[in-house]
């Protein structure tokens, strides 16, 4: 059986996802990500994008990761219609496939859904697009019709469907509509159309609920009567609303929508609940409201929800939801928290137990909000879509435009899922997965530098469940001040000790390195003297390592001219998990090179530790031992280790590996390696037996007690391998090869075989 290790030293898959990080180029506080669309104010100036929808298509007949997105597009004095765009290279690239109007000549068509039909059944078939939105008479809201169209063609042409449901409402009053619709289709291929409806408040205690219609023509035509999923009539202020559903892998269904309560402050009302269904039609009883979605120190979604799962993150993977504001309080008496905008909500068992903060791959600010003054169509339900092995999160969200009133433009950006594989590059120019609180953020050419001289300036990524891990990065004051690292945070806000956690910096007054605890205020953990002092203008790379409330930092000059500088503290009761980030105190200060590696690993068989960035297996005498690091949801890769063969045998790396067991060839997939006794670099897959694939022989053999770079790459069924001496100009040793029906992902691990072996600054990069 496995053993879980958390022990002292570097070591854990590291995927170094290319996140593209920029200056804000509008004059929202954060904006950040790529325009996707934003609309000529010139030609038209009250232009509005907003409401963004993104599918992927499954059923498309070729090998594209296809996508669809779509948004509400306002012209003025011209209906509202949703443009269609569709990439066939997963988003990497949009082209407009079609633009989409009200069926109804001269009608609004808002509040858009995207939906790919999943079985054929009913006149419909797998790979049809469904989309609906709320259309109305322009300028009132007399009467409501949510129309439904379908393409066969991945959105290129549409054919007016049907009408999922019509209303004759108030003259210029919301207070009989029906809004929002979402599909779902059933593998008998009964249809459901799910809405936001306001009508049971005319005659009954209801103030809005939710419910569905059913279809089992396809969606040609639709019950007479609405089925309610949510519905309070006991409270005649309860106004459940803006459901989406997200499929879970146990077959169960999870609906996300927003609670809110009339009559109260409808800025802090409307919290963020879910509800399950074993189907997707039955919702159990209507006046049940679910579980309301809130982290374990209480924090809240407030507003449109939006969910989706990922399979990445566990073996549950994790279900994710955006929302527009992050609050803390009870109805009525909220209060607003500045992350809002900033992250979405996680969860890694299946929606049970309490959420955690992932920071969101575009930032919105300012949030939307609903009192006067305030737009509200900043992140108003803004679509997250997984990428198919989940690793990564595709974010579109409506962000204000400047000097306007409700006027948005829709952003796009891409980031890790946020598990303990997260680290930034600085490589490009647009900003994404980097939450900003206060200074001036800019990014590039591998180096984020902050140039305002503010207080506690600080950027943050990750998610607040990670718990032990290491964070390094070099870190240069680009002027007198101080700068460094954060840690383990939480609560995070705008100001000099404005958030829950750790920090560690240089500081160029006192020539020292400084470790402390903020809380809204800051308390001294420990100090040294740098050896050297501190330079603005120079590099000095940090090194931050936290296991339990063990904590071990070290700081020295980049260029090695002076000895490092070392602290270990123990903090009894400490902060168990949070994010990491940068800090800067009245400075300028730039970072480079950012490595965050966790401490944790599981090993099957053989005896391991971790010291001083090293990890060691100490047995001779074991058959096929291994310790295995991130997640067995990964596929392409490349793996970089320095190995040393403590004794005569054999060690290596595992890639693409499930199934781990206590045994010589006890998992599937693959490993890498040298064998001392043949002095060769070998490849084979193991599935409880070895089978060998390809081997090389090593120019002047392998040295016991030598350091050896390998480097593992795998994408698709290629695997391209490398290996040198680290201390001497030998020649490389390189193996390539194609592996015919190849296993496509698993995790990454260290093997030995009958020897003690040692790794060293173990990395994992997305190939």
């Amino acid at each position: 059986m496995s053993r879980r290790l958390k022990q002292g030293g570097i070591f854990a898959t590291l995927i170094a996802v290319l996140l593209a990080l920029m200056p804000a180029t509008n004059a929202s506080a954060t904006a950040d990500g790529s325009v996707f669309f934003t609309p000529d104010l010139a030609q038209y100036p009250d232009g509005d994008a907003s409401y963004p929808r993104l599918i992927r298509v499954i059923n498309d007949h070729t090998d594209d990761d296809t996508l669809l997105a779509t948004f509400a597009k306002r012209f003025q004095g011209s209906p509202t219609v949703l443009p269609i765009y569709r990439s066939t290279d997963g988003g990497d690239s949009w082209t407009l496939a079609s633009t989409l109007g009200s069926n109804t000549p001269g009608w609004d068509l808002e509040a858009p859904t995207l939906f790919e039909v999943p079985y054929t059944a009913g006149g419909l078939t797998a790979g049809d697009i469904l989309a609906a939105g709320t259309a109305w008479s322009l300028g009132d809201f007399t009467a409501q019709k949510v129309e439904v169209f379908r393409s066969q063609d991945r959105g290129s042409t549409w054919t007016h469907w049907s009408d999922c449901v019509a209303t004759s409402g108030q003259p210029n009053a919301m207070g009989q509509g029906i809004w929002e619709p979402w599909f779902f289709q059933t593998p008998s291929g009964t249809l459901g159309c799910f809405i936001s409806d306001e009508r049971p408040s005319g005659g009954s205690t209801n103030n809005q609920i939710i419910g569905h219609f059913l279809s089992t023509d396809g969606g040609r035509s639709w019950s007479s009567s609405i089925t309610p999923d949510v519905a309070f009539p006991a409270d005649n202020l309860a106004r459940p609303g803006m459901q989406t559903i997200a499929a879970l892998p146990d077959g169960t269904f999870m609906m996300s929508y927003e609670m809110c309560r009339d009559a109260t402050d409808a800025d802090h009302a409307c919290q963020v609940y879910v509800k399950v269904s074993s189907n997707g039609l039955d919702w159990g009883d209507p006046s049940d409201p679910g579980t309301l979605v809130q982290t374990s120190d209480g924090r809240q979604l407030l507003h449109t929800p939006y969910i989706t799962w990922s399979p990445a993150g566990g073996p549950n993977g994790t279900v994710l939801i955006s929302g527009q504001r992050i609050g803390t309080g009870t109805t009525g008496n909220y209060t607003v928290q500045p992350e809002s905008g900033r992250v979405i909500f996680a969860n890694t068992n299946l929606g049970v137990g309490p959420w955690f903060e992932v920071t969101a791959p575009v930032s919105v600010d300012p949030t939307g909000g609903y009192n006067p003054g305030e737009p509200s169509c900043p992140g108003y339900s803004s679509p997250i879509l997984p990428s198919v092995d989940g690793q990564q999160l595709l974010y579109l969200a409506g962000t204000w435009i400047p000097g306007t009133g409700n006027q948005c433009e829709i952003r796009m950006g891409s980031a890790s899922l946020g598990s303990l594989d997260l680290t930034p590059s600085f490589q490009e120019s647009a900003k994404v997965g980097l939450a900003e609180y206060g200074g001036v953020w800019s990014q590039g050419g591998g180096v984020l530098a902050q140039t305002a001289n503010e207080a506690g300036t600080k950027a943050l990524f990750g998610t607040t469940s990670w718990s032990d891990y290491v964070i390094e990065s070099d870190v240069r004051l680009d002027a007198d001040g101080q700068a460094g690292l954060l840690m383990r945070v939480t609560a995070p806000g705008q100001g000099a000790d404005a958030h829950t956690g750790y920090y560690v910096g240089v500081e160029s007054g006192t020539d020292e390195f400084v470790f402390g605890y903020q809380n809204h205020n800051w308390t001294s953990l420990g100090s040294a003297s740098v050896v050297g002092g501190v330079t603005p203008g120079a590099w000095y790379r940090m090194r931050v390592e936290a296991n339990g409330c063990d904590f071990a930092l070290s700081v020295a000059p980049a260029d090695g001219s002076a000895a490092a500088t070392e602290l270990a503290v123990t903090v009894p009761g400490c902060q168990p998990a949070g994010m990491a980030g940068f800090r800067s105190h009245f400075t300028a200060a730039s970072w480079r090179d950012v490595n965050v590696t966790s401490t944790d690993f599981d090993a099957y068989g053989g005896q391991w530790q971790a010291s001083a960035g090293v990890v060691t297996q100490t047995a001779a005498d074991v058959a096929g031992p291994k310790a295995m690091i991130g997640s067995s949801d990964g596929s392409d890769y490349t793996v970089d280790t320095d190995l040393r063969l403590d004794s005569a045998g054999q060690a290596g790396v595992l890639v693409r590996t499930t199934n781990p067991a206590v045994g010589a060839d006890a998992h599937t997939g693959y490993y890498v390696g040298v064998d001392q006794t043949s002095g060769q670099l070998v490849l084979g897959s193991q599935d409880n037996n070895w089978t060998g694939i390809a081997s090389a022989s090593i120019a002047a053999g392998v040295t016991v007690g030598d350091w050896y770079h390998l480097s593992v790459a795998v994408r698709g069924c290629s695997f391209s391998v490398s290996l040198n001496p680290v201390d001497s100009a030998q020649q490389v040793t390189v193996l390539s090869q194609t592996v015919a029906s190849c296993q496509s992902h698993g995790a990454v691990g260290l093997r030995s075989h009958f020897t003690q072996a040692s790794w060293r600054d173990t990395t994992v990069s997305a190939a």
